[in-house]
C-alpha cells in the first residue's frame, strides 16, 4: 500500500487506525517524510476513505466511483491525508480528503462530485407515529447506496430508546436528526410532589402541566386543591419544591 500511495518503495509511511485528529476529522491518517513531490494516486485516496469509514461506522463499505479521484501531489515536508466528516465520525459518511503539509491545511478533495457509498443501514421495519420511543424490533438492517456526507444509522444501539421528531413509514432510513430522548415528565402524568420548605417535608401526588428532563423546572399541579407549583424534575419522576 504504501507504494501505491506514495510511488517510493523506500518511503516510510504510517498508515494508523487511531482516535480522531478533531471531531470533524477521520482516525485514518496517511504521513510521510518526502524529499521531494510525491503522487498520491485516486486508488490510494479511495482505499482511505473506505478504511476510514468502515472503521467509524462498525460496518462494511464499499466506495462506488462516480469520477475517478484528481490525483494530488504532496510536497516535501510531512503530508499527512484525513478523512473529513460533517460532524463527528460515526454519525455521518465522509465528505472530503484534507491534505495537511506540516500541519497546515493546503487542500480539500470534496467526495461528493467522485463518489458514493454501499453500505448496510437501520431502517424503520415498521410505521413509528411522531413521538414513539423507537425499539430495536421496529428496526430492520437495508443494504442501500447514500451520497458522500450523508447521515447515517449503522448500529442499532445509536437510536433504541431515543423518540421519533417526526413520523417514519416502513423502509425510511433512521436519522438521529430526527430523534431525541424521551422526556423524563410528559405534560399530564402523574408525579410525586415533594414540597421540602422550612424544615417541613411534604409529600402528595401532582399532575405535571409541562413536559421536561431531569433538572430542569416544571409547573406542576397539586391534585388536591389544585395548587400549582414551579419545581425541579428529579428522578422517581418528582417534583421537588424547595
Amino acid at each position: 500500500m504504501a507504494e501505491a500511495l506514495m510511488g517510493a518503495p523506500a518511503l516510510l509511511i504510517a498508515l494508523t487506525l487511531a482516535a480522531a485528529i478533531l471531531p470533524v476529522r477521520a482516525s485514518v491518517a496517511a504521513t510521510a517524510e518526502t524529499e521531494g513531490p510525491q503522487a498520491v494516486t485516486a486508488s490510494a485516496l479511495i482505499e482511505l476513505v473506505r478504511a476510514d469509514a468502515a472503521e467509524q461506522l462498525g460496518v462494511p463499505v464499499e466506495v462506488v466511483v462516480l469520477r475517478e479521484l484528481p490525483v494530488r501531489t504532496l510536497p516535501p515536508g510531512e503530508g499527512e491525508l484525513t478523512v473529513r466528516y460533517p460532524t463527528r465520525p460515526g454519525l455521518h459518511l465522509p465528505e472530503a480528503v484534507d491534505c495537511r503539509i506540516d500541519g497546515k491545511l493546503r487542500t480539500s478533495i470534496p467526495l461528493g462530485p467522485y463518489v458514493s457509498f454501499k453500505l448496510t443501514v437501520f431502517v424503520a421495519s415498521e410505521d413509528l407515529p411522531a413521538r414513539a420511543v423507537v425499539s430495536p424490533t421496529q428496526l430492520a438492517e437495508q443494504e442501500t447506496t447514500l451520497p458522500a456526507g450523508a447521515e447515517v444509522v449503522t448500529l442499532p444501539e445509536q437510536v433504541a430508546g431515543l423518540q421519533t421528531r417526526g413520523t417514519f413509514a416502513p423502509g425510511a432510513r433512521l436519522l438521529l436528526s430526527r430523534l431525541e430522548r424521551p422526556y423524563d415528565v410528559v405534560r399530564g402524568s402523574e408525579v410525586l410532589l415533594v414540597i421540602d420548605t422550612g424544615g417541613v417535608r411534604m409529600e402528595a401526588r401532582a399532575v405535571a402541566l409541562g413536559s421536561g428532563y431531569t433538572g430542569q423546572r416544571i409547573y406542576v399541579k397539586r391534585v388536591d386543591d389544585d395548587t400549582k407549583y414551579l419545581g425541579l424534575i428529579c428522578e422517581g419522576p418528582k417534583v421537588v419544591v424547595q
